[in-house]
């Protein structure tokens, strides 16, 4: 005996339908539960892209992604993120448009690929198998030979002009979901009275005499190619393809209103069937069958034993041997194109949904496009059955009211069925059902594994600067500093620009957490130079760069091999179509390659498959803009709403929350997390871009919009109206939380002057701004000097005066203490300190920028060590969290080095 699981096993392998029946199953809850368990590596690769202003950063990343160049485009504000996918790094990078789409369709895509190899691994053994096929049949059969029967009597009985087939077609439909369940029983039906029609016509045609005719008139292997053919061409544009297509409903509807036709149809003379034209495309065809068969697809050889019923009505409809060998094989070819061209429409039909239908509706209308979608293949359906039923013979009915009442009430018997299936199905209501649907499309298509490429244009403007380091440390980065190779060819223009190219090593080098970093060096603008004097430009400009870049960033950038050179000319304004072609884009994308396939065994991402749901309720709270959220809140959240998530341990997700910010999707502070990275980006860029005067913006608030420009402070009303406006009004509660959050990473500072509570915008700092103090060195003072080697020290210094400026004991003063380059601090309200960013020549000659920390000693105050362990602290607390390949030295002035 076999049960309705076995039914709907076979129906699934042998693609008589879509399957959906077995993945609604518990064996299929399983495979996906499974699946969900399953490690899952991150093919991502981030590309930092960095820069000064207008050296063409942006450019640059659209001639990596195939995008238009514009010759005005506008400077980058905070940091462009893009995401974008390729097949291989070396080749086309296409930007995705939606990332968080793209995301969620990969997780699918991952899940479904696992559950459906499970579900292949746990497939019956052969006899087993072919036994359940065998009984699958036997029910087709039985259904057949109902409708066929029930046709025959009322056609002889001369019942015809009753809506006869209508009531058919409601109790075929109903057995059919007895026999084979809900899910796949409509998907039967249809098929079963595809094959009633065409078997009820290939009776009422006769078509074997003009096939013995044609035996006479060019022999039998001409006749049988025209019986293999005729029917085939039937079947594939009146029932395999629209089937296939998901259109048999609709289809049918038409055959509950029109009724037979008395006469026969004529169809010899149509130029289709003419022999020579047949003969070719018969080989054609049946080559493609064959190769099918050969590969093992079982949904051919399914079609083909359900054309058993067409072979057996014919044999017993026919009395002599050639008669009935015609039309088994007419049968036969029906079969075969049947199974070929139902998967390749089914596949198709796939491929659209998923790829344009499914998102439009999705935007269209969310809440019914399942029901919209199923109206619109009712009534494409409709439209196109009207030709198949004239084709067939069936002609308008006289009395046409209880044809249309029959039409209704199998649609109306038709939507009961799916309202009760809806009902029912569990993983509807879990709302698991677009899994199962995807799992249908992964099936058909297949999956194409991609590379993810993270692609970051930093602003290169210095306002936008210090907050690049929440998004420069990543140990799966690669770098791309891009700099002017006609700036570089001026002599003149040479040494800021080597200051510029010194600036973003020293960046990147404190930024990164591995001692592996990659940096390409890129010169843009290549086309600047003359063509004539090109070559000698490139080889000057890179003997340049190797003499006066320091030996310590050698290690760190990767030379251009296959050109010989220390860094990749490239030009950035290549039309789009002509980027495939651009040998210096193309050496530039094989470099990049090559660095990820010797990095990929080192440092690969991985997690459970389960992790990669989070990414749908990361898409869920970006459309309600919810960009922030305390942890805990997030924690409930996934517990409560997200079934692969709410078993999930803390411990766990915390783990999958790093693993998030790894792939740069979030940003995970202690106590918050940042759901949409950009808005970090749009949030700091909306304090440091200051309305221009004269805007709507900059009138509320004026006099506080030019303080924050004059002295880098903003009031607490500015803040708050700021920080309201970048966030949903849900989240207007938690903006005293989001200022701690901005403070405790160093991108705002609160401080007291007077009575009045300030905050201080570190980057809008005036570096001419005086300080009001009166600050003297005492007689008895400490004078020490902290040195970060090479590194470029502002973004330290500025850190620093954030945590010297919060922890000040003087906040009481009515006027501003720091400025960009220095500032005077009271440590518990006796020790007076003042620390200062300054040049300093060493023995060799080369400047760099130190700290110096002066502290006023007095009679009550005389241990220092105080105010040098609490800048320590600061210090460290700031290099661990920030530049974790930094160190620094602190000490007195050495008698050899002195203040420039």
């Amino acid at each position: 005996m076999t049960t309705p699981m076995d039914s709907s096993r076979a129906i699934y392998d042998m693609n008589l339908t879509p399957g959906r029946g077995y993945l609604d199953s518990t064996h299929s809850e399983e495979a996906f539960r499974d699946a969900l368990r399953k490690q899952n590596k991150y093919d991502r690769l981030e590309v930092n892209v960095l820069g000064e202003p207008r050296d063409g950063k942006t450019s640059t990343c659209k001639t990596l992604t195939h995008q238009p160049f514009d010759p005005y485009e506008k400077s980058t504000i905070g940091i462009k993120q893009d995401l974008a996918s390729t097949t291989n790094v070396s080749s086309t990078w296409t930007v995705l448009s939606d990332p968080s789409t793209a995301n969620i369709k990969e997780f699918r895509d991952t899940l479904c690929s696992h559950a459906i190899k499970a579900l292949e691994r746990h497939k019956p053994q052969f006899l087993q198998s072919l036994w359940q096929s065998v009984v699958c049949f036997l029910k087709i059969f039985f259904l057949t030979c109902i409708v066929l029967s029930i046709h025959y009597a009322a056609t002889t009985g001369n019942y015809k002009h009753l809506p006869y087939f209508g009531m058919t077609l409601i109790l075929m439909f109903s057995l059919s979901c007895l026999l084979f369940g809900i899910t796949d029983g409509s998907g039967v039906a249809v098929g079963v009275y595809d094959i009633a029609l065409l078997s009820e016509f290939s009776f009422r045609r006769k078509f074997y005499i003009d096939c013995i005719e044609a035996e006479r008139l060019s022999g039998i292997n001409m006749a049988t190619l025209e019986a293999f053919l005729y029917f085939a061409m039937i079947d594939v544009f009146f029932v395999s393809v629209p089937t296939g297509l998901s259109l048999g409903v609709g289809m049918a509807i038409n055959f509950c209103y029109f009724i037979p036709a008395d006469g026969l149809v004529d169809v010899q003379d149509l130029p289709l069937f003419n022999f020579h034209c047949i003969g070719f495309l018969g080989c054609v065809l049946i080559t493609l069958a064959a190769i099918k068969q050969l590969e093992g697809g079982n949904g051919t050889l399914a079609i083909f034993l359900a054309n058993i019923p067409v072979m057996l009505a014919g044999y017993l409809w026919y009395n002599d041997k050639k008669a009935y060998y015609y039309t088994a094989v007419s049968g036969f070819g029906c079969g075969i194109f049947h199974g070929l061209c139902l998967a390749c429409s089914f596949k198709l039909y796939v491929f659209v949904k998923h790829s344009f239908v499914d998102h439009f509706l999705e935007t269209f209308s969310p809440q019914n496009s399942r029901r919209i979608w199923r109206y619109a293949r009712y009534g494409t359906g409709l439209l196109w059955g009207i030709p198949m039923a004239t084709f067939l013979g069936w002609r308008s009915p006289a009395a046409k009211t209880m044809n249309l009442i029959c039409a209704a009430l199998f649609l109306l018997s038709l939507e009961m069925i799916i309202w009760f299936s809806s009902k029912s199905d569990i993983n509807l209501r879990k709302g698991k059902s677009h899994l199962k649907n995807h799992a249908l499309k992964v099936k058909k298509l297949g999956v194409q594994s991609k590379t993810q490429i993270v692609i970051k244009d930093f602003a290169g403007h210095p306002l936008y600067r210090y907050a690049h380091h929440i998004f420069l440390a990543n140990n799966n980065s690669i770098y791309l500093l891009v700099f002017n190779m006609a700036k570089a060819a001026v002599v003149k223009k040479r040494k800021k620009v080597l200051k510029q190219i010194t600036y973003w090593l020293s960046i990147i080098q404190g930024h990164a957490q591995s001692p592996d970093v990659n940096v390409f060096l890129v010169g843009t603008h290549r086309d600047s130079v003359k063509e004539r004097q090109r070559g000698e430009t490139i080889k000057m400009i890179n003997k340049w760069l190797i003499d006066n870049i320091s030996d310590k960033y050698h290690k760190m950038i990767h030379c251009n091999e296959n050109q010989k050179l220390f860094f990749f000319p490239i030009e950035n304004s290549i039309p789009t179509s002509e980027v495939e072609n651009d040998n210096d884009v193309s050496v530039l994308k094989n470099a990049i390659y090559r660095v990820k396939q010797s990095a990929d065994d080192m440092r690969v991402i991985s997690g459970p498959l389960r992790y990669n749901s989070f990414y749908e309720d990361l898409q869920a709270y970006r459309k309600k803009k919810m960009f922030i959220l305390k942890k805990n809140q997030l924690y409930d959240d996934l517990k409560n709403n997200n079934t692969s998530l709410s078993n999930t341990s803390d411990k766990d997700l915390e783990e999958m929350l790093n693993l998030f910010d790894s792939l740069r999707e979030i940003i995970h502070f202690s106590d918050f997390v940042i759901l949409k990275p950009q808005f970090l980006i749009d949030l700091m860029a909306s304090l440091v871009n200051i309305p221009l005067k004269g805007t709507q913006d900059r009138k509320h608030l004026a006099k506080d919009w030019t303080r924050l420009q004059g002295s880098g402070l903003a009031s607490e009303n500015l803040l708050n109206w700021v920080l309201k406006s970048n966030i949903p009004e849900t989240m207007h509660n938690e903006i005293n939380g989001l200022k701690l959050l901005l403070e405790k990473y160093d991108l705002l500072c609160k401080i007291q002057i007077m009575t009045q509570h300030m905050y201080l915008v570190p980057p809008l700092l005036s570096s001419n701004a005086e300080i009001k103090s009166q600050w003297k060195d005492a007689s008895r003072c400490v004078r020490l000097y902290i040195s970060f080697g090479d590194f470029h020290i502002e973004p330290i210094f500025l850190r620093l005066l954030c945590h010297c400026a919060r922890n000040d004991s003087a906040s009481h003063c009515d006027y501003l203490q720091v400025n960009r380059r220095y500032g005077t601090f009271v440590y518990q309200s006796s020790y007076p300190y003042r620390i200062e960013q300054i040049r300093m020549a060493a023995e060799n000659g080369i400047k760099k920028d130190v700290i110096k920390l002066t502290i006023n000693l007095s009679d009550t105050a005389q241990d220092s060590t105080l105010v040098i362990n609490m800048v320590h602290h600061y210090l460290i607390e700031i290099l661990q969290r920030h530049f974790q390949e930094c160190h620094y030295v602190l000490g007195p002035l050495c008698p050899v080095n002195k203040k420039v």
